[in-house]
């Protein structure tokens, strides 16, 4: 599910190119969700990945530049979350995160 792999595995290299890091729409997420009374459904575009710009965030944090754009705990949530939306699909039920 991850282009960027699938790319680098086909052999191509990350060169600065428009498309690199972009799913197809096929990938894209769906919102469905209601609203004071109003449902909507609808497709969400994927961000651009970019592994490049989150390992050089990385490397200028260990040398003390930068500070970490996404920190341990903002990764463990988002795998949380991402654990969450299997098991409340395969179960066809809403979960709650705390």
């Amino acid at each position: 599910m991850d282009v960027q792999e699938e790319a680098l595995i086909a052999g191509q290299i990350p060169n600065g190119s428009v498309n690199w890091g972009e799913e197809p729409e096929s990938l894209w997420g769906t919102l469905n969700t209601e609203f004071n009374g109003i449902e909507f459904r609808g497709k969400v575009k994927s961000e651009k990945g970019n592994y490049g710009a989150f390992y050089e965030n990385i490397y200028k944090a260990i040398i003390g530049e930068e500070e970490l754009a996404v920190t341990a705990e903002e990764a463990k949530n988002t795998i949380k979350i991402i654990e969450l939306a299997m098991q409340s699909n395969e179960e066809k039920r809403t979960i709650e995160f705390i």
